[in-house]
């Protein structure tokens, strides 16, 4: 499957790479690994806010992010052991890991990560600051993981589909969604 992508792919991910604003390395590497431990912290953030206030409204969102995360990280884990491709920098030489990549590189798991939580931000939260936020948060982590040489645009796209349809299909078709009533 890759074999058709693969020369728009790594021309992609060596034009990004190696055009980045170097100026920006920094921040870049500190927002890519810091991704998991924020969603983490703030799914967290939103149980102890609820066992606190009591708000039905705020353990549904909890519930339904931590659910959607859980099931977006399996599914990639899946398919990660299952096309085992190869990261960028494992392959082209000019590419420079910049941060860790552990395991395989598709579908990148920050990315399905970020795209489930933003898009379930917009299907479960009204406030456009906070949609705007998750959003531009996203697209930020997805930039990161091309920039830092450890995934393909193509597995930041695979991420993208898998993160959002996830989201989607669980918070809008979902048969057990009468568990986690608002």
């Amino acid at each position: 499957m890759f074999k058709l992508i693969e020369p728009i792919d790594s021309k992609l991910v060596k034009y990004i790479h190696l055009h980045r604003y170097k100026g920006a390395d920094e921040f870049l590497m500190w927002i890519t690994e810091h991704a998991t431990p924020i969603v983490i912290s703030m799914i967290l953030c939103l149980f102890i806010i609820y066992f606190i206030k009591k708000e039905k409204k705020i353990l549904y969102i909890a519930s339904n992010y931590s659910l959607i995360l859980i099931i977006a990280a399996l599914i990639t884990a899946g398919l990660k052991l299952l096309i085992r491709r190869e990261r960028p920098y494992d392959i082209y030489h000019e590419l420079t890991a910049m941060v860790s990549g552990g395991g395989y590189s598709f579908p990148s798991g920050h990315t399905t990560e970020v795209m489930a939580l933003a898009t379930a931000t917009f299907l479960m939260i009204r406030n456009k600051y906070i949609r705007i936020f998750a959003l531009i948060w996203a697209i930020l982590i997805a930039y990161t993981r091309m920039a830092m040489g450890v995934h393909y645009p193509g597995d930041v796209l695979g991420g993208t589909i898998i993160g959002s349809s996830v989201a989607y299909f669980w918070l809008r078709k979902n048969p057990f969604k009468f568990i986690l009533k608002k």
